[in-house]
């Protein structure tokens, strides 16, 4: 793996959690899900820490699969670290839980490294 795959996965992050912000903010203003009593709420202030968390969790993977010669952890890292990120703090997750989790920190994450990796492969 090169510093390529590296800038790809924080680039594509950016990208995708832009994107899982504003499904986020559709499935708020839907009703689809709970997102709070705040009224009026800005729901594309998840954006922030869903770019910094994953930006974090893409660096930690991609220097343990460098250091450890893994390069499955590239991929492992960043979903286990989103999965307990999001929904850590939660006595009994519910289902607000799991689909808030899957759409702003795993997916965003998991198409970040996915295809950093293969536009890496096709180079």
């Amino acid at each position: 793996m090169t510093k390529k795959i590296l800038f790809y996965a924080l680039g594509l992050n950016l990208i995708s959690s832009f994107l899982g912000a504003l499904v986020y903010k559709y499935l708020c203003d839907a009703n689809i899900i709970f997102c709070g009593d705040i009224v009026n709420a800005n729901h594309l202030k998840i954006f922030f820490p869903t770019v910094i968390s994953g930006s974090i969790f893409i660096v930690i993977a991609y220097f343990s699969s460098k250091w450890t010669k893994l390069p499955i952890l590239f991929f492992l890292i960043p979903v286990i670290l989103a999965t307990i990120f999001n929904i850590s703090g939660e006595e009994s997750p519910n289902i607000n839980t799991i689909i808030v989790a899957l759409v702003v920190g795993i997916l965003p994450v998991l198409i970040a490294i996915s295809g950093a990796w293969l536009i890496e492969k096709a180079r």
